[in-house]
């Protein structure tokens, strides 16, 4: 079994060490006092160090929907807030002026029909050129699309849901006039749940990559939940030096779990595996100005033997440092 490495912080090292080492009795004629330390565990930082990040939470995508045609809306069924199904009405144009258009369209297509059948039989006879009834055909076929054409507005005239989401804003009001493409609602796509949040360049730096990060949400019960990295921005903020990542949520029961609520990600940023995070406090200076520290030896219980050892260190984070050789 590995025996867990502890440092005595030099402060408290050096009261300690003030006393009268070298005598065996005190004045009075009683052993003098065991030295007391401060010992501080070194753990090897596999698990790294946590961090707290205030994030919000984003849809996977939030689209505008509009019509293809030109029209008057006279129903916008449901309301900003609201969840929708897919293929769900979500907004109706006029269709009167639609449906008479697809009754013109058919009325000039049954026309053509008529008008080529008979040029067919007049060219069988003699009577017409061959190129008087391919006319009447292209007239036909112009027909034909036409008539398409008007059915595919008819049906447009009724917008639905391409997704499972949540109704962002209505930008119309009903009964107003609309062109094609002009935005009629704004939809949060909610079939996956995003939070994101601003990292540093120097935390990013410190682990590597945003892979080598790992994210936590609060879980309902208030345990820890893992949250996958969906995607970052490989560009910094324009403040602060920042990189906006974007998380994959699991699935919560949270009523509240919308775009713009606030939530708070807990990230685990990796240590450097060939080293011991330690306080700065705990590095002492020697020899040729190497780094030293205080290795505690335990020997009985709580009783044991402190020396020195020569170490080498970096100091990324200010407040305390990597030390390599314990």
């Amino acid at each position: 079994m590995r025996r867990e490495t502890s440092l005595a912080l030099v402060l408290l090292l050096a009261c300690a060490s003030n006393s009268d080492a070298g005598s065996d009795l005190t004045p009075s004629g009683d052993p003098p006092p065991v030295p007391a330390v401060r010992l501080h565990k070194v753990d090897p930082g596999a698990e790294g160090r946590m961090r707290t990040f205030f994030g919000r939470v984003a849809a996977l995508d939030t689209v505008q929907k509009s019509f293809e045609i030109n029209g008057r809306i006279i129903e916008i069924p449901v309301r900003e807030g609201e969840r929708i199904a897919a293929g769900e009405v979500i907004a109706r144009l006029d269709p009167d002026p639609l449906e008479r258009g697809v009754e013109r369209a058919l009325v000039a297509f049954q026309k053509a029909e008529r008008d080529e059948a008979r040029l067919r039989k007049l060219v069988s006879r003699n009577v017409v050129s061959e190129v008087s009834a391919e006319d009447a055909q292209t007239n036909r076929d112009l027909a034909s699309v036409a008539l398409r054409d008007a059915k595919a507005a008819l049906e447009d005239a009724v917008l639905t849901a391409p997704f499972d989401g949540i109704v962002a804003e209505r930008l119309v009001p009903p009964f107003t006039n609309v062109e094609p493409g002009e935005p009629v609602l704004a939809l949060h796509d909610m079939s996956e749940v995003r939070v994101k949040i601003a990292v540093p360049e120097r935390v990013l730096a410190e682990a590597g990559s945003p892979e080598a990060i790992r994210f936590f949400v609060a879980g309902p019960r208030g345990d820890l939940l893992p949250v996958e990295l969906a995607e970052y921005e490989a560009q910094t903020e324009g403040v602060g030096q920042s990189f906006e990542l974007s998380l994959r949520l699991p699935e919560l029961s949270d009523a509240l779990l919308i775009p713009g609520v606030s939530k708070t990600v807990f990230a685990q940023i990796p240590e450097p595996a060939s080293g011991r995070l330690v306080p700065s406090g705990a590095i002492l200076s020697g020899p040729d100005r190497a780094f030293q520290v205080m290795v505690f030896e335990p020997s009985d219980g709580d009783l044991g033997t402190v020396s020195r050892q020569t170490v080498e260190g970096s100091s990324p984070h200010g407040t305390a440092r990597h030390v390599h050789g314990l």
